[in-house]
This record gives C-alpha cells, structure tokens and sequence, in this order.
C-alpha cells in the first residue's frame, strides 16, 4: 500500500468519524435545516444567508440551556450508539469530500466506522476501529475484495484531515466538549427533522469548537437528549463541516465484530 493511497483512505474514513453524542430569520433557517441528501451533498447551505449567530432573546437563550442541560443529564447513561452518518468536508482549497459510513460507539471513546459509499468509491468497505488509545487500526480493499489491514499512530500524518485534525480531534468527546463547554453561548433556533428525527435547533458559539470555526448550528433529539446534526462555519459563514445522523440507537447491544476489523 503507497503512503498515498493510505492517506487518502484513512483521510476519507476520518470524514466519517466527525462523529456526534455521547448521548437570516430563525424560522427559515431552521426550516432550511430539515434533512438534505449527503449523496452528493449540496454544493452549499441551504440557509437563506448566513445562520443567525447566538445571542438571540432571553427565551430563546433560556430555551437553548434547557436543551443543553437535557444532554448534560443523558451524557452519563449512554453507553452505546450506532447510527448511519452522512458527512461533508469543505477544505481550505475548496475542495470537497463526501462519504456515507456505519458508526458504531461505545463509551467512553471506543468507536469503529465503515464506508458506506463515497465521493471516491474505491473506499467503500474501508473500516476504521479506535479504542481510544495512540493508534487506529484500518482495513480496506484493492480491487473490491483483497483485504489489506493497517495499524497506525493516530498522529500519523496519513491519518490527518485538511486541517491537521486527527480522531482525537473530531472524535465523540470534542462534540460534547464543544456543547458543554461552560463557556459556550447558544440560542434555540425552532424545531426541525433530521432524516425524519424531530430536532430541535441549537446556534452555538463555543470555546470548544475546532480552530478557525466562528459558531455552529447542532440539532438536538428531544426525546434520546443528543445530538443527530452539525453544521460548523468559518469566519467567513462558509459552512465548512456537515453532519447528520440517520436512524439513531441509544444503548443498543453491539454485535461480536462491531468494534473488530472482522
């Protein structure tokens, strides 16, 4: 395997991992939320204009910390979750990545993902296991069906997205970090769907956000109290990370080969 063809893979699997939980005018930018295909995904927000940034009224302020408390209280009894993510990653450059992939999650940071379809479909099966130590362990296919495994470190260049992030980065732990960040300020912005998932929507500046990210937009399940999207914008309001979960489950049992390359 070339160190370029092992960058690529393991880059377009990292897309997958930006994984969430651990369990205009506001009404048209919430309505502009509801579920879009990730397959291709749209070349751009489908916000009328920018996301409003958090501030917004004392209610909606209010509203927002009722959500955020509601997912501070469920972190602890989630456990496990599996779910379909749909990504999209905007580089620098401009230039886009896109996958499909299965994730599954076990507390408190062990997490394995495998490509569904992709913007490159010679990643499909690739599959990623992180146990929440110094390195990743990968598999993927030449010609569709021989398997090639890998174990590298998680700082290992190859494994770093266009923004030198790495899966300690963009892991589970980073998006509720991000949210419960004491610092954080966040505004409720309506209700929504997410793949047919009642949300409801959060805008939210934190201290926790990734470097060069201005605020973000985060749907949350009333009813599991985690999140099932997010949206993060650079200083420009060019939103440079799309996220969401399809068919979420909370506290499932995870099958033998969930968490192996198996």
């Amino acid at each position: 395997m070339t160190i370029n063809t092992t960058k690529k893979l393991a880059a377009l699997a990292l897309a997958s991992a930006f994984v969430l939980t651990g369990c205009g005018k506001a009404p048209n930018a919430v309505s502009a939320l509801r579920s879009q295909p990730s397959v291709p995904p749209a070349e751009t927000p489908s916000y009328p204009g920018q996301p409003p940034m958090a501030g917004g009224s004392p209610e909606n302020v209010a509203k927002a910390a009722q959500v955020i408390a509601a997912v501070a209280a469920a972190k602890p009894r989630t456990s496990t979750w599996t779910s379909k993510a749909h990504s999209d990653v905007t580089a620098p450059d401009g230039d886009r990545n896109w996958n499909v992939s299965q994730i599954c999650f076990k507390a408190p940071n062990t997490m394995a993902a495998q490509v569904l379809t992709a913007k490159d479909d010679k990643t499909l099966k690739t599959k990623l296991v992180y146990k929440g130590g110094g390195d990743i362990d990968l598999k993927t296919y030449f010609f569709g069906f021989i398997a090639i495994k890998v174990n590298l470190a998680i700082d290992d260049s190859r494994l770093q997205d266009a923004y030198h992030r790495t899966l300690r980065d963009t892991q589970t732990r980073q998006l509720m970090d991000m949210i419960l960040n004491p610092g954080a300020k966040a505004t409720y912005l309506g209700k929504g769907k997410v793949y047919n998932q009642d949300v409801d929507f959060l805008d939210i500046v934190s201290p926790g956000s990734w470097k060069g990210i201005t605020h973000e937009v985060v749907g949350i399940s009333p009813t599991m109290a985690c999140p099932l999207s997010r949206e993060s914008f650079d200083s420009r309001g060019k939103r440079i990370f799309h996220l969401e979960l399809e068919n979420m489950r909370i506290n499932y049992k995870p099958a033998a080969n969930d968490f192996t390359l198996d």
